[in-house]
Parts: C-alpha cells; structure tokens; sequence
C-alpha cells in the first residue's frame, strides 16, 4: 500500500492518471486470481485510493460484495465501505448479491454488524432492496429499548429510504403496490410519533428527517408537531454528542422553505 502512496504523492499532475490507470489494470489482473481474505483486504484498501483520485476499478466490485459475507468483523467492514464507495447506478444488477448478505447481518446480534448493513442498505437500497428488507429493518425498530440509540436512529435512517422508494414507485407508476408497503401512512405516523417520545438526540432528529418520506409530507408534520414541539422544548442545551444532531423542529424545517408554525 505504501508504493502506491509514494507514487500518487511523487507524480506530477500530469502523470497521475497514467499512475491511476496503471494500478487500476494491475489491481484487475490481481482479482482474476484467487486471493485470501487478506489479501482481498489489501486489495481493496488500494483500489478505494484509487476510486478516490477519480478512476475506477470495476473489478473490486464483486471481491466487495463477497467479502462482506465474511464473518471475520474487519473483513465484513471493509467489504461493505467498499461496496458503498464502489457501487454506481450502472451497477444496480449485483444489488441481488447483497440481499441475502444483508439480510443475514440485520438479524445478527452484533450491534457493529447491524450497524454496518444499516449505513450500506441506507447507501446503496433500490427499490427491490427496500420491498425484500423493509420488514428486517422494522422488526429492528420494534426490538425493545435496549438497543443502542445511535442503532435505532440508523434503522429510522434506512427504513424511511424504503417509504421513499415506495412514495417513488407509486408516482412512477401511477397507483399503490409497485413497492410493497409493509406500513400503511398511518402505522408510518404512529411509528414516528412514538420514536419522537424516545428523547434520545440521534433517534430524534432522525425520526424528524424521516418525516419528509411520508406521503403529504405538511399534513404528516402538523399533526405530530406536539411530539416535535415536546422534543424541541427538551432539547438539551450545550455542546458535546448532542450538538451533532439537528435539533427536531430544524430537521422537518430544512425540508420545507417556510416553518412549521
């Protein structure tokens, strides 16, 4: 890893593609081989350097996919960050290779491992994806509290991409049920109004994005706007973790020009 540094650092600007297309070839040459998990991790960590100067390596897409089912925890890790990072729209026919992965780690019970298939299903989700996992992600939801905040605020994260992907599908189509919705819009607004009871500042703010993937999203709003007022008014003051989050009320405001008022 460090000879590829040491060359992009050393390059002139005008040699650095040529540097780039060179690693690029190479790295495929590397993954038509077999390789140990390991050296799929090396692999990989040299072909997101180079996806990151702006050329691509389309034969690391599939050694991602695949070492995200390893159960060694860096290796599940480093596999879906780059099944992220290298993902693109054109590569929507390999989403069914990541169903049964994902699957598998919502149901784990590792927080870090949920978490990790959490932020890669929020990435990457078509609309098949959220039709087959939507259920995995509410049954997330409704675990009991014990679950860490930060966790549940990622799966409010990922399940309101799936009301989005229904809401898209449903205007594209022209009629309900090109998505399955496993949530009607009022078990939706339900949900939220008791997520926005939790006090937690991650799964707050979260919950109060989301409102913004409900079907008439203003009326959705005014109606639970006693929770987000609750919350708001219990915001904690000061800094430290809680800053990182939006408060409530500017939440659901960033998603429309004029306040909730």
């Amino acid at each position: 890893m460090y000879d590829l540094v040491q060359a992009i650092a050393e390059a002139s600007p005008e040699a650095l593609h040529a540097v780039l297309r060179v690693e690029s070839a190479a790295l495929g040459d590397r993954f038509a081989e077999p390789c140990a998990p390991a050296e799929v991790c090396d692999l990989l960590a040299r072909s997101l350097l180079v996806h990151t100067h702006g050329v691509g390596v389309p034969s690391a897409l599939v050694p991602a996919i695949l070492l995200a089912q390893d159960r060694a925890a860096r290796n599940k890790r480093l596999g879906h960050l780059a099944t992220c990072c290298l993902l693109s729209p054109d590569d929507a026919g390999l989403l069914p290779l990541m169903q049964n992965t994902l699957r598998k780690d919502l149901c784990s019970h590792d927080s870090e491992t949920i978490a990790v298939a959490l932020l890669t299903f929020s990435r990457v989700a078509d609309a098949d994806l959220c039709a087959a996992l939507a259920p995995d992600i509410e049954a997330l939801l409704d675990r009991p509290l014990g679950s860490p905040p930060t966790l549940r605020a990622k799966a409010i994260t990922a399940l309101s991409r799936c009301w989005q992907s229904a809401a898209a599908a449903e205007g594209a189509e022209g009629s309900e049920g090109s998505v399955p919705a496993v949530e009607s819009t009022t078990q939706r607004r339900e949900r939220l109004r008791a997520l926005l009871g939790e006090r937690h500042p991650a799964v707050l703010s979260a919950a109060a994005a989301a409102l913004r993937a409900l079907p008439q999203f203003e009326s959705a709003a005014r109606e639970l706007l006693p929770e987000l007022n609750s919350a708001q008014v219990s915001w904690p003051e000061g800094s430290g973790p809680r800053a990182a989050h939006p408060r409530p009320i500017l939440a659901v405001a960033s998603v429309q020009r004029h306040p909730l008022v």
